[in-house]
């Protein structure tokens, strides 16, 4: 963007042709149909080769832009919004696409002085709630090429004149570094915080299921807890492969159901979902039948909508919590999904996730891996891994 500004590439959910990537002087936040048009080659552009690598990149696993993208950050929504490097005057952020399941990046994009540039593929509706970012919706090539050619961009959006300094290239690339720097040291604090063994927590499943299951095979996150562990805690693995979201008011409408639908279209596949969300569209078992889609179900039961337990909510009285907001349910899944003649084992610990996992996948039909989690335990680790990652303290 402008002479002499830092630039941050923030990739989110986007729709479908974010042709420009990590090779832009910006950050971006991606999305699932954006994994094609992100890969688009922006190498062999005039002024851009070698310079791909000089700006954070911040990325939804939801945009499936892949691990090997330069200059990725990936455990980026740990270090917001407080645990990031100091910001040069003057920086700008490239958004693509609305934004992710993150209020803690919310927060940051708020606090942030600079401008604020969300580019959308011909989406004319208005997708910054936070009213912050001015909007070209005529797609990410589109505003390459008028950058490129120095064509002035509607409202407001001008690019600047190219400037060769080198005192600008090395603060770039310091500043690449220090957010690579404190990235690296966050990963292995989570290394080290959440190893395979012992009782199954929320983030130490997200983490480990990213690892363990084969590279390349979708994953499908129902809404609430699951899309957001995954975000904050899969790191590399989580962008290695297809993830597939439902947002919005109805998340968890027809959560089972779509999971089927995507085993069939794409093959084998894996569905996490908490218990709510499973229970709600426990329906979605019929569609096992006749096709037998390669749907492996992995059940967190919680009791209850644990994510209502990471918000600030308050009830007078206490026990009120529960009925209002978890509403834990007596249903036996297991039972459940017996019922409608589906495969299914209990995970007791993390050292059973391996096996558990080969024998669903060899199963080549719907079945159901249940762990039984405590969502009053995982609220105290997720606070205890924000501050590993902040503060760097084992």
């Amino acid at each position: 963007e402008n002479q002499g500004r830092e630039t941050l590439h923030l990739r989110t959910q986007g729709p479908s042709a974010l042709r420009a990537a990590a090779t832009l002087r910006l950050g971006a936040v991606l999305q699932p149909e954006d994994r094609v048009s992100v890969r688009y080659s922006l190498h062999e552009r005039p002024g851009v080769k070698g310079k791909q690598a000089q700006r954070p990149l911040l990325a939804d696993p939801l945009a499936a832009v892949g691990a090997d993208q330069p200059g990725l950050i990936r455990a980026w929504e740990l270090l917001l919004p407080d645990g990031t490097p100091p910001l040069p005057a003057g920086l700008q952020v490239l958004r693509l696409g609305p934004l992710p399941a993150s209020r803690r990046l919310e927060q940051w994009l708020t606090r942030l002085p600079g401008r604020q540039l969300l580019i959308t593929e011909a989406e004319q509706r208005p997708l910054d709630p936070l009213n912050v970012a001015e909007q070209f919706s005529e797609g990410l090539d589109h505003w390459w090429q008028r950058f490129m050619a120095g064509r002035p961009l509607p409202a407001g959006a001008s690019a600047g004149q190219p400037q060769a300094m080198q005192n600008q290239a090395m603060q770039k690339q310091a500043l690449l570094q220090d957010w690579q720097s404190r990235d690296g040291r966050v990963l292995a604090a989570l290394d080290q915080q959440l190893p395979l063994q012992g009782a199954v927590s929320e983030p130490a499943l997200a983490r480990w299921l990213a690892r363990l299951l084969p590279q390349g095979l979708p994953v499908m996150l129902a809404a609430s807890s699951p899309v957001r562990d995954w975000l904050v805690f899969a790191g590399a693995g989580g962008l290695q492969r297809r993830c597939f979201s439902a947002r919005g008011a109805s998340g968890i409408d027809g959560t089972l159901s779509l999971a089927m639908g995507l085993a069939l279209a794409h093959g084998p596949t894996v569905l996490v979902s908490g218990d709510l969300a499973l229970l709600h569209d426990s329906n979605g078992w019929l569609h096992a039948e006749p096709d037998r889609p390669p749907l492996v179900v992995v059940l967190i039961d919680n009791g209850g909508g644990g994510l209502f337990q990471q918000l600030p909510i308050e009830t007078e009285p206490d026990h009120a919590f529960e009925t209002l907001f978890t509403m834990p349910q007596r249903v036996d899944q297991i039972a459940l999904a017996a019922a409608h003649g589906i495969g299914q084992r209990q995970i007791a610990c993390l050292e059973d996730l391996p096996d558990a996992l080969s024998w669903a996948l060899a199963q080549n039909a719907p079945v159901l891996l249940r762990v039984c989690t405590d969502r009053s335990c995982d609220l105290s680790l997720r606070k205890h891994l924000r501050m590993v990652s902040h503060n760097g303290d084992q």
